[in-house]
């Protein structure tokens, strides 16, 4: 039996927060949009003195080349009333950008819960979206669709879900979903040369939609390559998510 002093809350309890942010030598990309997004999260969970010291670092934040860089916020201390383990503190990680490859997706039943007032912030606790992913890959294809038992459309295990017909896009409106930064950047600047919707979105509609696109500051905007669900499979167009990501970034 092997006994340790782990008292680290983010990996007893996943209590922290966090920001991936897309970084370069011009500084953070839609920084304003990362810090708002920052201070409603350690707001909302009672992190905003460790914040407040992490977003002066945010504002001068540079590298060399253009990468991710991920700010997470662990509880430190233990307040009264909480579960015991009292480390944390303010954690920096760098990677370089992925290259995303067009995704084959899989709609998943009941991983989301409209509504669901946590599922909208960035938080350590992932176990949601591992799930989603893990049970996509053991199922042969590259991430979940997030369905509620209704029939609604969340989003992918870590991205923004977008719908596109023939003349406008839908993205499923922020109820229980993460309200993306570049999601925020494409409806604002309305990229893409459609019309968009941010409304409830039903599996039978993204079963006709002739594109799926992905976004997140970690793949920018990504077109699936296809969509599976309860037997039927459907191959998709790429055209309004190539547009939108060559319009989205200027930074290489």
């Amino acid at each position: 039996m092997v006994f340790d002093n782990l008292k680290n809350r983010g990996v007893l309890y996943g209590d922290g927060i966090f920001e991936t942010m897309r970084v370069g030598p011009d500084g953070v990309w839609e920084m304003n949009a990362h810090i708002e997004r920052l201070k409603k999260s350690s707001e909302f969970f009672g992190f905003s003195t460790l914040a407040n010291k992490a977003i002066s670092e945010v504002r001068s934040l540079k590298t060399e080349d253009v990468c991710l860089v991920r700010l997470t916020i662990l509880r430190d201390g233990i307040e009264e009333g909480l579960l015991p383990g009292g480390e944390g503190g303010i954690f920096w990680n760098q990677r370089s950008m992925p290259n995303i490859g067009a995704p084959q997706l899989i709609g998943l039943n009941g991983l989301y819960v409209p509504g669901h007032k946590l599922h909208e912030f960035k938080t350590t606790s992932y176990m949601r979206s591992i799930h989603c992913k893990r049970t996509a890959l053991g199922l042969g294809f590259s991430d979940g669709v997030m369905l509620s038992a209704e029939g609604l459309v969340g989003e992918a295990s870590t991205s923004n879900v977008w719908a596109v017909f023939d003349d406008y896009v839908v993205t499923p409106n922020i109820s229980g979903i993460l309200p993306g930064i570049v999601r925020a950047a494409i409806i604002s600047r309305n990229l893409g040369g459609l019309r968009i919707e941010e409304r409830a979105l039903l599996i039978e509609e993204l079963l006709d939609a002739r594109e799926i696109g992905l976004s997140s500051v970690g793949i920018g905007v990504v077109a699936a390559d296809s969509f599976h669900y309860q037997g039927r499979t459907i191959t998709l167009d790429s055209r309004w998510s190539n547009n939108v990501a060559r319009e989205l970034f200027c930074d290489g």
